[in-house]
């Protein structure tokens, strides 16, 4: 079930599922996994995972060390924990967000009415134009003029009416969907399904996570950030401030990545 929300790959068995999750803090090239084998007298064969640079950059020489594939699960799950999303914050969210859905819907009714006046508006003045050229009251040169302008202004009112109705509140969906991550994170870091971890982890790094000196470190995205930040100071800051702070940023981060 959890795997199911992120598209997770089909190997749920990968032996190396954090490739391709990290770069190098050192050389920024990716870091890649490598699967070791070690055999005791009594030929049992035990295997161990290690996560290390690639290092194919051509202009510096890395030394990071490796790191266990059991130590690195172990931090990563930890940072996952950091940005569970707690039930009274997500209920007070979706709350929110219903109501702003409503209310972005009915200001777009609006404005778009309005649009729709200025565009007839315009077509009126296009059309007493032409009547104007035709009763050879204005030159050809000036009427070419004014009708491109108008053109130009009809155009651009149609666009401003086609994202109107087709993005009043467009943020606003994945948004509900991001509350929805975060309120199983409890789950998935607790959980042994490892590719699982891996998708929750670029929902909330995105592409800024590093492995230096065995330690994976990350700057997360603007709204799990703020997330991070009502968790940590939820006893001390006002909830309503906290509800709207989270809100504003995903709205800011949804609006320019939808």
């Amino acid at each position: 079930v959890l795997r199911g929300r992120g598209r997770t790959p089909d190997k749920k068995t990968d032996p190396r599922p954090f490739c391709g999750l990290m770069s190098c803090g050192s050389c920024g090239m990716g870091i890649t996994g490598e699967i070791k084998i070690k055999r005791q007298k009594n030929g049992t064969k035990h295997l161990y995972t290690y996560y290390h640079c690639s290092k194919k950059s051509k202009t510096q020489k890395c030394f990071e060390p490796c790191v266990r594939g059991e130590e690195l699960e172990r931090q990563l799950s930890a940072k996952i924990s950091e940005y569970i999303m707690p039930k009274e914050l997500a209920t007070k969210l979706f709350e929110m967000l219903d109501i702003e859905e409503q209310k972005n819907k009915h200001t777009a009714s609006v404005v778009v009415l309005d649009l729709r006046e200025e565009e007839q508006n315009i077509s009126k003045n296009l059309a007493r134009l032409t009547d104007v050229y035709v009763a050879q009251d204005i030159e050809r040169e000036d009427y070419l003029k004014r009708r491109r302008s108008l053109m130009s202004d009809k155009k651009s009112v149609e666009e401003k009416i086609g994202r109107l109705l087709r993005t009043p509140s467009a943020w606003i969906e994945p948004t509900r969907e991001w509350i929805k991550d975060a309120l199983i994170l409890d789950e998935i870091a607790k959980t042994n399904d490892l590719p699982s971890k891996k998708i929750s982890l670029q929902k909330i790094f995105g592409s800024n996570l590093t492995l230096h000196a065995r330690e994976a470190r990350g700057m997360p995205l603007i709204h799990w950030r703020e997330l991070h930040s009502a968790r940590k100071n939820s006893g001390e800051t006002d909830l309503v401030l906290i509800l709207e702070s989270l809100l504003y940023s995903a709205r800011t981060y949804f609006s320019k990545n939808l």
